[in-house]
């Protein structure tokens, strides 16, 4: 760690401990104040791979995994919620330990009953896709150190993550069935991961949002989340504008449809979880033609939980993903571009164990046997050459929360 990342870290946690004593005040308060609500988490990291680079050097072992969030939120009445979270993240190339807004909106939900409920959302909210999407930063509310990179890329996080614009939100009750609809319109945050994943490389020039994003999610829920079925996606378009005199490649739009079909059956003591994903991507009017093209990504899951008492928790998981499905080894992309043709699938059988040491203090292990590099950042892994197909990872992640 540098000096500087050691720094923002520092800051970040000394922010964290300023903050969290003002949970425990005591007396009475103006009455705005009983309806405000504060919460933060720190998590640490460690990753270790037998090859290949996730998360920092990994396969020297790497501690470049760390989060820290603190969120406020504030309901003055029934309609009206305000609520905002700030979230450093250092992944390592791919994200440096800055702090950000993660989210920051107003919700108002003027229409209510014991039936249904409706309202809108205004400013940087979560994009509701899949189960886990809205929550993943928060150590706390996913089943494992790592979501499963079929669905929940790493390398993909910034366009999932959020969306800066408006959402229209509606739930629906009748006995012990409930229906949510959520429908947001807006842009997400661009950067060069994005860039590394979709044109292969940190070109000289700007790859940005090319007109608003659609984002939503139809869920059903029985018996208050026994059963939930999920159908969400987000519909985006980017543009870059390449520098003037780049040889290797000119301006040119990247059209993406991301749409995950979801399961879940949760027991006393178990959990089953299926989620489905399909990406078509298409590539327009890039220079030279060649770059041109267009494919269908697809990505599927089975997860099993068992909560073998209250503290402990076991996990089992297998995922595949494949970045074009009418070409499943990877034969036809490598023909066409010279590189491995496991770098265009993965398949992943991961094993979790989690020991919620109290109710605010986590420890968790994960391990991975991979085939298949497709789920991993080019910007971490420069030269597709000296990548393996086979590779393990480790992974230990510390968190505490309040």
């Amino acid at each position: 760690m540098t000096a500087y990342e050691q720094s923002k870290w520092n800051s970040l946690a000394a922010l964290l401990l300023a903050v969290v004593p003002g949970l425990a005040f005591s007396g009475e308060g103006p009455e705005w104040l009983e309806r405000l609500q504060l919460h933060a988490f720190l998590s640490q990291g460690y990753v270790h791979t037998t090859h290949n680079q996730f998360m920092g050097d990994s396969e020297e072992g790497s501690l470049d995994f760390r989060e820290a969030g603190v969120n406020l939120s504030l309901r003055p009445s029934p309609s009206w919620l305000f609520s905002a979270q700030l979230l450093s993240r250092k992944a390592g190339e791919m994200s440096n330990g800055s702090v950000n807004l993660d989210y920051g909106l107003v919700d108002f939900t003027p229409f209510s009953s014991e039936t249904w409920r409706i309202g809108v959302i205004g400013g940087r909210f979560k994009n509701p896709i899949g189960l886990y999407n809205d929550t993943r930063d928060v150590p706390f509310t996913r089943p494992s150190v790592f979501l499963p990179q079929s669905i929940y890329w790493e390398k993909l996080r910034d366009i999932m993550l959020s969306s800066d614009g408006g959402q229209f939100h509606g739930e629906f009750f009748h006995g012990r069935h409930s229906l949510l609809l959520e429908l947001g319109i807006g842009r997400f945050t661009t950067n060069e991961n994005l860039e590394w994943a979709y044109l292969g490389n940190d070109w000289p020039g700007a790859f940005e949002n090319d007109g608003l994003s659609r984002v939503g999610r139809l869920q059903y829920e029985f018996e208050e989340g026994r059963v939930r079925l999920a159908l969400s996606g987000i519909e985006a378009n980017l543009r870059f504008e390449a520098e003037p005199g780049l040889p290797t490649v000119g301006s040119g739009k990247t059209r993406i449809d991301y749409w995950v079909a979801s399961f879940q059956y949760n027991a006393e003591r178990w959990s089953l979880t299926a989620e489905y994903m399909r990406e078509p991507v298409e590539w327009q009017s890039y220079l030279p033609p060649t770059f041109n093209d267009s494919r269908e990504a697809e990505g599927y899951y089975l997860q099993g939980t068992w909560r073998t008492t209250e503290a402990w928790e076991v996990l089992l998981r297998y995922e595949a993903a494949y970045l074009d499905r009418h070409d499943r080894d990877g034969s036809r992309q490598s023909s066409l571009s010279g590189l491995p043709a496991h770098l265009y699938f993965s398949r992943i059988w991961s094993l979790g164990l989690t020991w919620h040491i109290t109710s605010h203090m986590m420890l968790r292990g994960q391990f991975d046997i991979a085939d298949g590099t497709a789920p991993l950042s080019a910007r971490e892994n420069p030269d597709p050459a000296a990548m393996e197909r086979h590779w393990k990872l480790f992974s230990l992640l510390f968190s505490v929360g309040f």
